[in-house]
């Protein structure tokens, strides 16, 4: 398991590329139903919320914004054959900030 922080406007990156190492394609229910959750709030407490994508191998993983900061906890519980792979992923999602680009 690699459980850690990234910066919150890194989600959509961190996600689509968790979600690049497992070979599993993002739809826009997806999208949704992580944004709702995380939108749900518990006042100043943690909320964790849960997800999974399964493609050549599964991913499962928890989010929660850390109230009052611009970071989010994770934690991924991927293969270990994944970890570092997604070790490598939260350390870039933790200090460069990543955009998508538009075409």
């Amino acid at each position: 398991m690699v459980a850690s922080w990234i910066l919150q406007d890194n989600l959509e990156p961190f996600l689509t590329t968790l979600s690049w190492v497992v070979s599993y394609s993002i739809d826009d229910d997806d999208w949704q139903a992580i944004r709702t959750d995380l939108l749900e709030t518990d006042g100043d407490l943690l909320r964790w919320c849960s997800y999974e994508f399964g493609g050549n191998h599964q991913v499962r993983f928890r989010l929660a914004v850390d109230r009052g900061t611009e970071v989010m906890q994770v934690q991924v519980d991927a293969p270990i054959e994944l970890e570092p792979q997604v070790a490598l992923a939260v350390s870039i999602f933790q200090h460069f900030h990543l955009r998508k680009r538009r075409s």
